[in-house]
């Protein structure tokens, strides 16, 4: 066993090089032996895998050695057995591609709010860890009679100044400790769906649900794989324990002998939109075409929505840096204000 892990960009890569090397007629060991012989970080394990398969292990077993994802290695050993070995590398491939690029957006659409954020909490420090105490201290220097507008002020900066790490601990403990609930506990499993209950949550829960679905469903299918073992695959692998009972949902009603669309259309969860296109697949025999082409819709639109809820961040972070700024002002300097009124 090699312990380095493989990146989602090495392992597109992988799928997508040994796919096309198998395509053109190349046998195993040889194109393992071609992508040895490119230099990379990963050129040891490829001569471990060459050497695998000289001793009779068959890819997905090689593959098992690896810290390679379950699902592709699942893939791999199906069509091993099925045949279309090459055709399942290159769905692989193209499913970490896009899975790879997904998550590099996902980051570049949340630093842009993460960095605002930053700005607010240095903002709302810098005020009352240097600009508040210097007017206290003048003030008291003066000897001036403070309104009750600026004493209350003060005692909630004293106070916070006083418990205010605590609630910056508490709120940087608080996503661990949901972490750590959600690995050990089950009643977190059912939170997506009471967030359906929550109006724009529940657009965005639905449309990453269906999409997520319709994209994986989709690239298996178009792997050759079927349904009920796609949907196997799909509920050994998924990444998230609260779609876990949509999965089995689904795959306990395809089991009673119903349609994947009317098992669709049961869970609340999924976008109606997804059970009709599903429903046309069935009936034009182009199922996994026609959830590649929904799936491909709903990411444009998980995007634009993401897209447009993240640009009210900072307009919204200088509003109340603003409304920060004017309490400051007016309750720091109404004192003065009096001061001035009774001379």
């Amino acid at each position: 066993m090699w312990n380095k892990r493989w990146t989602l960009q090495s392992v597109s890569s992988l799928c997508f090089q040994l796919g096309e090397l198998l395509q053109s007629g190349i046998p195993l060991r040889e194109a393992l032996l071609f992508l040895h012989g490119q230099k990379g970080p990963y050129q040891e394990r490829f001569y471990k895998m060459v050497a695998s398969i000289e001793q009779g292990e068959n890819l997905s077993k090689t593959f098992s050695r690896e810290t390679f994802p379950s699902m592709l290695i699942s893939l791999v050993g199906m069509a091993e057995e099925r045949g279309g070995l090459a055709e399942t590398l290159t769905y692989c491939g193209r499913y970490y591609q896009e899975k790879l690029k997904y998550r590099q957006e996902l980051f570049q659409t949340i630093a842009y709010p993460l960095f605002i954020m930053l700005f607010l909490v240095s903002a709302v420090i810098l005020l009352f860890t240097v600009v508040v105490p210097r007017f206290q201290s003048l003030y008291s220097s003066m000897q001036i009679t403070l309104p009750s507008v600026t004493l209350t002020f003060l005692e909630i900066i004293h106070f916070l100044k006083q418990y205010g790490i605590y609630f910056l601990a508490a709120v940087i403990l608080l996503p661990v400790v949901m972490f750590l609930m959600y690995r050990w506990t089950t009643w977190l499993d059912h939170a997506p769906f009471l967030l359906l209950h929550i109006p724009g949550i529940r657009y965005l829960l639905r449309i990453q649900a269906s999409k997520y679905i319709a994209l994986q469903l989709g690239y298996l299918l178009e792997a050759g794989i079927p349904l009920l073992k796609s949907i196997n695959i799909m509920r050994e692998n998924i990444p998230w324990k609260f779609y876990l009972h949509t999965i089995e949902a689904v795959e306990n009603q395809l089991l009673e002998g119903e349609l994947l669309s009317e098992a669709m259309k049961k869970q609340p969860i999924f976008l109606d939109i997804l059970s009709k296109m599903v429903s046309m697949g069935e009936q034009t025999g182009q199922l996994g075409k026609q959830l590649l082409s929904v799936g491909q819709a709903l990411e444009l639109e998980w995007r634009r929505v993401i897209y447009h809820s993240t640009r009210l961040i900072g307009p919204i972070s200088l509003i109340i840096i603003g409304i920060l700024v004017l309490i400051v002002v007016v309750t720091l300097f109404l004192p003065i204000f009096y001061l001035m009124e009774n001379i």
